[in-house]
């Protein structure tokens, strides 16, 4: 059986790490991730019932509508960590 990832398509794609996203980007947390190698990160910023999202804040405030100022904090937060926001 051919595994998908070996067809040209996929084979220089570069490996990409994952961990929880589910999680306000603080300094601190941003230096870990940047040290491990990671470039590039996606964040979820709602809560759900399929998993724990039981947190003080998230990183947006609002429940069905974030404001412009917000979402361009948010990106300069991660991007002042040397990540790009995805």
């Amino acid at each position: 059986m051919k595994r998908i990832l070996k067809t040209e398509k996929w084979i220089n794609l570069p490996m990409r790490p994952g961990f929880g996203s589910f999680m306000h980007p603080t300094e601190d947390k941003l230096k870990l991730i940047k040290q491990l190698g990671v470039d590039e990160i996606i964040l979820n910023m709602y809560r759900n019932n399929l998993i724990d999202t039981d947190f003080d804040s998230l990183p947006l405030p609002g429940d069905h509508q974030w404001e412009f100022k917000d979402l361009l904090m948010l990106r300069n937060t991660v991007e002042n960590g040397g990540i790009r926001l995805l």
